[in-house]
């Protein structure tokens, strides 16, 4: 588990997890229910070596790299289920304000 992010209602963390353990396979993004250690894969397929923010207790965002390096920010549900979404093209290092 690298980059933990505690979930606004303190009950989830994010986190992104090395592919089969090793990190040379890329980063996935998930979350773990701390009531019961569930870990849950969110719907982002591609390898995210960012810190996922919390936006609020239902979605994530987080920095994507194109091939060329630029950033986008995208969002992607806690639960797992849904398909990323591009927030913020032309941006990195997303943070929710309250």
């Amino acid at each position: 588990m690298e980059c933990p992010s505690l979930s606004p209602d303190g009950t989830r963390i994010a986190f992104k997890e090395a592919i089969g353990a090793d990190p040379a396979r890329g980063w996935r993004l998930s979350v773990l229910e701390l009531a019961s250690m569930q870990v849950t894969p969110l719907a982002e397929t591609r390898s995210i070596d960012d810190q996922a923010a919390w936006l609020d207790n239902a979605t994530l965002a987080y920095t994507v790299r194109d091939s060329s390096g630029d950033p986008d920010v995208w969002t992607v549900r806690a639960d797992g289920s849904g398909a990323p979404h591009l927030l913020v093209p032309d941006s990195e290092s997303p943070a929710a304000l309250g």
